[in-house]
């Protein structure tokens, strides 16, 4: 449980934290996102650019959708949406 708290998952869910047309804006909510992400252990904001133009805000990457929506609620951020990074 600790592992996928600390980022240590490859696979599973993250915390969408925001989609932007525009990279500035993504690189804005991260850097607004920085250290309370730090402070509850879940590793820095990530900015994946999409196939379909979209910068998404991801933080943290959990082994199931539990520990992500834990997260989630924990950090209090009611636009956050639990996603899944894909894999096998």
């Amino acid at each position: 449980r600790e592992q996928a708290r600390q980022g240590l998952a490859t696979a599973g869910f993250t915390l969408q934290m925001g989609a932007f047309r525009s990279r500035a804006n993504a690189e804005n909510l991260a850097r607004s996102l920085d250290a309370r992400a730090a402070s509850l252990r879940l590793g820095p904001p990530r900015i994946e650019e999409s196939a379909d133009g979209f910068y998404r805000v991801h933080v943290g990457r959990f082994a199931t959708r539990l520990l992500a929506d834990e997260a989630r609620r924990t950090l209090g951020d009611p636009q956050a949406r639990v996603v899944s990074l894909g894999g096998p």
